[in-house]
């Protein structure tokens, strides 16, 4: 199995992460016993998930913000913005005016 290899050595675990919050903080409560169980601190690995376009395109800015922060207060630390081809520059953009700044020094 792939978890318990991640677990061992892992750096950052990247996750799907469902909509909603508490279902991600029992995701990741898993995750964290299994890092024990193999002798690991969980916090020695950071959580990351992706943010796919169909997830936050077209969404308010702070619908988004929302969405990461409710994220980050249950233990996701990193978020990758995937952009398949053809790339939609205007909601990447918009992601970089509207989103970002508000959550640069946002803390969990």
């Amino acid at each position: 199995m792939v978890l318990p290899l991640v677990a061992r050595h892992a750096d950052i675990w990247n996750f799907f992460a469902p909509d909603d919050p508490a279902q991600v903080k029992e995701i990741i409560a898993s995750f964290d016993a299994l890092c024990e169980k193999v002798g690991r601190d969980p916090t020695e690995v950071e959580k990351q998930t992706t943010l796919h376009p169909k997830e936050i395109a077209g969404l308010p800015a702070k619908e988004v913000q929302s969405r990461v922060r409710g994220l980050a207060e249950v233990g996701v630390r990193h978020f990758v913005v995937s952009l398949p081809a053809p790339y939609d520059v205007a909601m990447l953009r918009t992601f970089a005016k509207e989103v970002m700044p508000a959550l640069r020094d946002w803390k969990a």
